[in-house]
């Protein structure tokens, strides 16, 4: 799934699903770095969707000792404001995701659990 494919999927279904889809045909492509090659414009998503969709590529680059790409780098991909997952309001869950949240998804503002991307 290239993101130009993953960018269409969002139109057709649900953010989640496209993404949990796009994970799992990253983890199983041949070639993972030509998938994040072609950068997509990302108009159809939320400022929140595109900081995470970015993160979890940053991830996955990670994961699969991928170098990572520039366009990754661009200021549309980091939030100005905190978001915490759930979009919770609870302090104690903040504070716990603020401590656990993968360095890839804090650095845009981003704070979620350490296994957000984890499939089963």
């Amino acid at each position: 799934m290239t993101l130009i494919q993953f960018e269409q999927a969002v139109l057709q279904t649900d953010f989640i699903l496209a993404l949990g889809n796009f994970i799992d045909a990253f983890s199983l492509a041949c070639d993972k770095a030509k998938l994040l090659s072609e950068p997509s414009d990302f108009k159809s998503l939320n400022n929140q969707q595109k900081a995470l969709f970015a993160a979890t590529c940053e991830s996955l680059c990670n994961q699969f000792n991928i170098s990572i790409p520039d366009w990754l780098n661009n200021k549309e991909f980091f939030l100005l404001e905190p978001f915490y997952q759930f979009n919770t309001q609870d302090d104690e869950y903040k504070k716990y995701l603020k401590e656990s949240a993968p360095i890839e998804f804090s650095k845009g503002n981003l704070y979620f659990d350490s296994n957000c991307i984890a499939r089963a």
